[in-house]
């Protein structure tokens, strides 16, 4: 992982990152990254449990951004909370009566206030009153300026 050393050697920092199921790696629970065929890229994070968490480090300007999850939704499938940096800034719903595939979901205007190391997170914290357990699918999370 860079530090804070490397940060100011490299420049500007990115405004965009395509952060892909496998660069995803675990605080809390089991962490499975699986082929997934139906989903764009062919593979995702996968987490099942109340609680699990898993996060990204990366680089980023400061600035106003858009986060789109692209995601999985069925009938066992939990609430997805986003964290930048330990602050939670948005909660998917990731239930839906069947599943569907390739799912995207968008916050926008999430606003980093400082340029550098940021740490996004996703936490399974609930679940749907109709779902019947707390799986999460994430494929790939795009953050784009707003």
């Amino acid at each position: 992982m860079p530090d804070s050393t490397w940060l100011a050697a490299a420049g500007p920092l990115p405004t965009y990152a395509l952060l892909l199921a496998e660069g995803f790696t675990p605080v809390s629970g089991s962490l499975t990254i699986s082929a997934l065929s139906v989903q764009y890229y062919g593979y995702a994070a996968i987490q099942t449990a109340n609680g699990d968490e898993m996060k990204y480090v990366l680089p980023l300007a400061a600035g106003v951004y858009d986060v789109r999850v692209l995601t999985r939704t069925g009938a066992s499938h939990g609430i997805a909370d986003l964290y930048l940096d330990g602050v939670e800034f948005h909660s998917l719903d990731l239930y839906s009566a069947s599943t569907v595939n390739n799912v995207f979901l968008t916050k926008s205007s999430l606003v980093v206030t400082s340029s550098g190391l940021h740490t996004l997170s996703l936490k399974t914290d609930g679940k749907n009153a109709s779902s019947s357990s707390y799986d999460r699918h994430v494929t790939s999370v795009r953050i784009t300026p707003h």
